[in-house]
């Protein structure tokens, strides 16, 4: 008899909880931790599948071909779903949890598609077909997805701050683009719709309490039992750049967007020290939106936000009610929006990362004199997101720096 067949004849069903993110809400500490504590979780009856995540626990690649229609995927993706369907049918009747916040930005985005797509589900319904077939291997497993949700200053802030604190191109104007999209959000709807088709949804709210961590908190919402042999914690490092490291941040990027130097091992190694150096100044942290905007936007949000009640309870609306950003003002964005002090700290940012390349210590990337005298020349280059000419601009979108 084979492994499949033995497991039939049990009639038990396993569990596979999907954490859908999102974005922006603690999800690559999450997937850390479940690769980190892998071997504890196995010996407590949780399986994680390891092998269809990468190093660092993010199962995005997976997850993209599972919101994508069978018709569209590639032989290869097609071997990758067989694959992860034969995981399920032998793996017996245990709890899996498999985390990737692609899920939830591929089918729980805000709803701002212009074609009317929001009303015919389209993404939410390939998902459910994938997920109804994950759900029939083996004896079948019972699917519950898991999502976090945050407010959306929030993310938006922290989205803005880590493509800038990567050293990643922006769009012009991103800061209004950005406050645009915040209309017409339809969480509640899109998660009425998946509810309504029967797949077991569970909501958090983002920040959680202090007083678990992410993972129990994940678990609680999920329904479950968290072992008590596993740790609690990651080694990982998520910090954010200040505000002037931000802008240093942007200018750096400028300027490699036009070097033909340019490398991912460049770009890495020049965030990695914009970060410290920001950290060594005592930047001030970045507030993309100023408290009136926080204000108009909640009030905005306002009928959206009693929507998701019945999923979040009325202390977890209230939590995505209020930004934890928007404090009475909003950074400066650009170089030229900055004060003298401003300037000063900006400038020793800079300096400070110019003294690592100068050091050549190992590891360091080399630089040559044309590149480092487009580095000190800050006080006539755009720095920022929305500094540079249209034809700048069309340049740098022609010429990305590689992700």
């Amino acid at each position: 008899m084979s492994e499949t067949e033995t497991s039939s004849a049990t009639g038990e069903r396993g569990r596979l909880v999907l954490h859908m993110g999102q974005h922006k809400t603690g999800s690559s500490a999450l997937q850390l931790w479940l690769r980190e504590n892998d071997a504890l979780l196995r010996a407590a009856g949780i399986d994680f599948p390891a092998k269809f995540a990468g190093r660092n626990g993010n199962g995005s690649k997976l997850a993209t071909i599972l919101c994508n229609a069978k018709a569209d995927r590639s032989d290869a993706e097609a071997a990758i779903v067989k694959d992860f369907h034969r995981y399920l049918a032998k793996s017996g009747p245990t709890t899996k949890i498999f985390s990737a916040e692609r899920f939830g930005a591929m089918i729980l985005r805000p709803g701002f598609e212009m074609d009317g797509s929001l009303k015919n589900f389209r993404e939410e319904k390939t998902f459910l077909r994938s997920v109804r077939a994950l759900g029939k291997k083996g004896d079948g497993h019972d699917i519950t997805a898991v999502i976090l949700l945050r407010n959306v200053l929030d993310y938006r802030t922290s989205s803005m701050n880590q493509r800038r604190k990567k050293i990643l191109p922006l769009k012009r104007n991103a800061k209004a683009e950005h406050a645009a999209k915040m209309d017409g959000i339809s969480y509640a709807e899109k998660l009425d719709f998946l509810r309504s088709e029967g797949l077991d949804i569970r909501v958090g709210a983002y920040p959680f309490s202090r007083d678990k961590s992410l993972s129990q908190y994940i678990f609680e919402v999920a329904d479950i039992p968290f072992p008590d042999a596993v740790e609690l914690s990651v080694s990982m490092a998520n910090e954010s750049t200040g505000t002037h490291g931000l802008i240093i941040a942007g200018f750096l990027r400028h300027v490699l967007a036009f070097s033909p130097e340019s490398s991912n091992a460049l770009r890495r190694y020049l965030a990695d020290e914009t970060l410290k150096a920001s950290a060594a100044e005592g930047d001030e942290p970045f507030r993309f939106y100023s408290a009136e905007q926080q204000a108009e936007v909640e009030a905005r949000l306002a009928p959206d936000l009693a929507k998701l009640e019945p999923y979040l309870g009325a202390d977890g609306v209230e939590t995505l009610s209020k930004s934890k950003y928007a404090v009475g003002y909003a950074s400066p964005t650009c170089w030229h929006d900055l004060d003298d002090a401003g300037r000063a700290t900006s400038k020793a940012i800079l300096a400070r990362v110019l003294a690592k390349l100068d050091a050549k210590e190992d590891g360091t990337p080399p630089v040559s004199d044309a590149l480092r005298r487009s580095f000190e020349d800050i006080e006539n280059s755009p720095i920022g997101a929305c500094e540079g000419t249209e034809e700048e601009f069309a340049h740098t979108k022609s010429h990305p720096v590689p992700a």
